[in-house]
């Protein structure tokens, strides 16, 4: 029997707050026997720009006795893991996947694709975007092992798993969460008892259970929709100064490129509905983009203003299609689904090169 070209996708976010760095960073599982991984940099199937990461392939047999062992690798771009961090062990089944995490991190975001083919698809083009592999549930931070969502002996032997994970900040460091003990809640005599209330004690409700984007996203205002009806736009980025904005327009598209003479801070402003690169009115500027370390964006939209999509592409050479011809086309560049009115995403492939050109496109609307 032929087996049809399907995948599962899931997103599983933490539900538990702990103290954090703000060092956050991407780590993918590289599989062992009976297992073949790729790299996704070394993979034609792929379209440029490509992050790092590796999609494993089963090879041997796959049955319900089968146990597959997977390292996880934090910050092995261009996928060398010579001196780079093992942050802890996956072992994939034939229903379900567990993560043994090493001590001293937390779970921010863990994404799980598995198919029959080697990757997801956005718009048609293959992804690696791991927000592109957030269709399904959501499980508390408590949780290292979860069930594979459909039937994985039917569904094909490919897998990628993509984690996002934070060192714990240490103990009592100004990020550091105070422990719901007597040090935490004041007590009016030695003998008291600090009654465990909601602010002593943390609870899993609403109030602490993060929405369902990245833990990377700033919470600088309330991510619930306005009422009303929202009129989608497409929005450039505009980054001034050692940024070299180029306007190109076409019969499809406007929108900026820009060169990267050096690593420094890019400040952005994001243009929505400018065609021809028209920023002559001040009511289009849907947010900001900057970036203080060519590593990663963080995106801030303005009121009335909401986020719903990502694309970002950087290479040392414009955009091109199979014949060659620059071509702006961002539904195949890196991207993702948003919905909401901060994000912040890592740049792949460890970060903007010197001498690369960048665009950064989005899809917003306005209420």
């Amino acid at each position: 029997m032929k087996i049809s070209q399907v995948y599962s996708t899931l997103l599983f976010l933490a539900s538990a707050t702990l103290a954090r760095s703000v060092d956050c960073e991407s780590a993918y599982a590289l599989c062992g026997q009976g297992t073949t991984p790729q790299c996704f940099l070394e993979d034609s199937r792929l379209p440029k720009p490509k992050k790092w990461g590796w999609h494993n392939q089963i090879t041997g047999t796959f049955d319900a006795t089968t146990e597959i062992t997977c390292t996880l690798w934090a910050g092995a771009a261009k996928c060398n893991t010579d001196d780079k961090t093992n942050v802890g062990t996956a072992t994939i089944t034939s229903d379900s996947f567990s993560i043994d995490w090493a001590g001293g991190y937390d779970i921010g975001e863990v994404h799980f694709y598995h198919g029959t083919v080697p990757y997801p698809k956005l718009n048609g083009v293959n992804t690696v975007a791991p927000g592109q592999f957030s269709n399904g549930l959501v499980y508390p931070a408590s949780e290292t092992s979860w069930d594979i969502f459909g039937d994985p002996l039917t569904m094909g032997n490919y897998f990628i798993l993509h984690a996002k994970i934070c060192p714990v900040a240490p103990s009592g460091s100004p990020s550091a969460v105070p422990s719901p003990g007597p040090s935490a809640v004041p007590s009016p005599s030695p003998s008291a008892v600090p009654s465990p209330s909601p602010s002593a004690v943390p609870s899993p409700t609403p109030s602490n259970v993060p929405s369902h984007t990245p833990s990377n996203v700033p919470s600088r205002r309330p991510s619930l929709r306005p009422v009303g009806t929202c009129q989608e736009d497409t929005a450039y980025a505009k980054c001034e100064l050692v940024n070299n904005p180029v306007c190109f327009t076409d019969t499809n598209n406007w929108g900026w490129t820009h060169g990267v003479p050096n690593i420094g801070t890019f400040s952005c402003t994001l243009w929505a509905g400018a065609a021809q690169c028209d920023t002559s009115d001040l009511k289009k500027q849907a947010g900001t983009a900057i970036s203080t370390d060519g590593k990663e964006f963080t995106i801030s939209l303005n009121p009335q203003w909401r986020l719903l999509e990502v694309h970002f592409y950087h290479d040392v050479a414009l955009p091109t299609n199979g014949a060659g011809k620059v071509v702006y086309a961002p539904g195949t560049w890196t991207g993702y689904t948003v919905d909401n009115v901060d994000f912040t995403f890592d740049i792949d492939e460890g970060g903007l090169q010197t001498n690369e050109y960048f665009i950064l496109h989005t899809k917003v609307c306005k209420y």
